[in-house]
């Protein structure tokens, strides 16, 4: 039990105030978190229940609490300054200026952010988590943060942070808004275009990151409805440490096309077919996820699947610009557009 101080003149239920205010700004009642019951601080503080009433009732006034009728009492997550927005970049500085996917999301988030007459800055995450200014009152955007970076984004978002994630998925963060292409849909769709265009043996170029292996479920999935057997042979698992003579088991497996899950991964199976002397769509057809460089010789030849990345950004700047747990805007999937190259 808290003991309060018999004071003339304070009464208890400022002193029952101000002890459960000084708990929310030291986060041990966390935004968006219930704090406890009536009932529970009646024996916490010893007091009355209309003491802890009329406590809760000053807290709410000061918008440090929302009561929801039938679930409890919260504390309410502070709001952030809805004009400013950082964007924070995943790896180097150049990324944007070399990534056409990351160019595509900052178009969709400069056009929007003028739309609102909002102030957008951009930084590199590394950089950003250096310094001081990560405490100020902003929301933040996150183009698809890696597993490494996931602590920040919870830290911030702890902290009472609007933060809103472009594709990843983040079910289980109810305080993270997420705008994403539906990995999933957009695997089983790759897959089952080129199951319409003929082909039976179907390879997959992957790797084991983030939401990238819901786009092989779904591939596995469209084979398995198809009625058809994939073998451990059609399946490269790629590895960063090994050369590219780690595509050859595929190429070699009897597979007529491939789906290829992340577009950076394009350019090392290409060099490998280069090198085997093998052509697209001669020897095989291929579809691949966005991100294949212009003027690639390939890309005429290449089906791509189209992540719709301006309109993601553009609903994280709104989503930014409402601010408001109560917002119209919440986390949503996205379909692809896929464009085939060749009949």
């Amino acid at each position: 039990m808290i003991e309060l101080q018999n004071r003339k003149g304070l009464a208890k239920y400022l002193q029952v105030r101000d002890i459960i205010h000084a708990k929310i700004q030291s986060h041990e009642y966390a935004p968006g978190s219930p704090i406890p019951s009536e009932s529970e601080l009646v024996n916490m503080f010893g007091v009355a229940r209309m003491t802890v009433r009329q406590a809760l009732a000053e807290l709410e006034r000061e918008g440090m609490l929302r009561r929801e009728q039938g679930r409890g009492t919260f504390v309410e997550s502070p709001r952030c300054d809805s004009s400013r927005i950082v964007v924070l970049m995943p790896g180097r500085q150049t990324r944007m200026i070399t990534d056409s996917s990351l160019y595509k999301l900052m178009v969709g988030a400069m056009e929007e952010a003028h739309e609102l007459n909002l102030e957008l800055s951009c930084f590199p995450l590394a950089l950003y988590r250096q310094e001081t200014q990560q405490n100020s009152d902003c929301n933040y955007i996150f183009p698809w943060p890696s597993d490494e970076n996931t602590d920040f984004l919870y830290e911030l978002a702890g902290q009472g942070k609007n933060v809103v994630v472009i594709n990843r998925i983040f079910r289980d963060k109810p305080n993270v808004t997420y705008f994403s292409t539906d990995h999933y849909l957009s695997g089983k769709m790759a897959t089952a275009k080129m199951l319409a265009r003929g082909h039976r043996k179907i390879g997959l170029v992957t790797m084991p990151a983030q939401d990238v292996r819901f786009r092989a479920d779904g591939y596995r999935d469209a084979m398995a409805e198809a009625g058809l057997e994939v073998k451990p042979e059609y399946i490269c698992l790629w590895n960063r440490d090994l050369d590219n003579s780690q595509f050859t088991p595929l190429l070699n497996s009897g597979a007529t096309a491939i789906f290829v899950t992340q577009g950076f991964l394009l350019p090392y199976l290409m060099r490998c077919l280069d090198d085997q002397r093998l052509n697209v769509p001669q020897d095989f057809d291929i579809i691949a996820f966005n991100r294949i460089q212009d003027g690639a010789s390939y890309k005429p030849y290449v089906h791509e699947v189209i992540e719709p990345f301006r309109e993601m950004a553009s609903f994280a700047v709104r989503r930014c610009f409402e601010n408001s747990a109560d917002s119209e805007i919440g986390s949503c999937l996205f379909k692809t557009n896929i464009v085939m190259k060749n009949k």
